[in-house]
């Protein structure tokens, strides 16, 4: 049986985390601001987004493995979120920033997910960054961008 993988980002696409950190007037994170807030208490304040139903409804499937695919640096505050939500994964990928600092998250998720790619009859990925959807069509990847 050939499988599908689905691939989940979490930050503005299942998750809301809004409440850590603003946006500046061109629409950026303040990404500082963000890491600073990334507190245990409030990553339990984060709450889900709609898509989350749909990742939820996935698992359990034998015909589909299900990945997250994010930016963040993830803490055990951010297992624990997942776990206290039933959002189970195969894997959650993220870069290693004590090896490679902070950057550009396109680039650090086509390393992460260009691997994968021919394992899979089928791989559908969900952002909600333009530039993470470029990428990711670039690898013939079904890019959905969550809004």
């Amino acid at each position: 049986m050939s499988k599908t993988l689905v691939i989940f980002d979490l930050d503005h696409t299942v998750i809301c985390s809004k409440h850590r950190s603003e946006h500046d007037n061109n629409g950026k994170l303040n990404l500082s601001e963000w890491i600073a807030n990334s507190t245990w208490s409030n990553i339990m304040r984060d709450t889900l987004l709609p898509l989350a139903r749909t990742w939820k409804a996935l698992i359990g499937r034998d015909d589909v493995d299900i990945f997250v695919c994010t930016a963040r640096d993830m803490k055990s505050a951010d297992y624990a979120f997942l776990h206290k939500h039933g959002l189970h994964a195969h894997a959650i990928l993220h870069p290693d920033y004590s090896a490679h600092g902070t950057g550009n998250a396109a680039k650090a998720k086509r390393e992460l997910l260009e691997p994968l790619v021919s394992n899979y009859h089928t791989v559908i990925f969900y952002d909600d960054e333009p530039a993470n959807i470029e990428m990711a069509r670039e690898l013939g990847i079904d890019a959905r961008l969550v809004k």
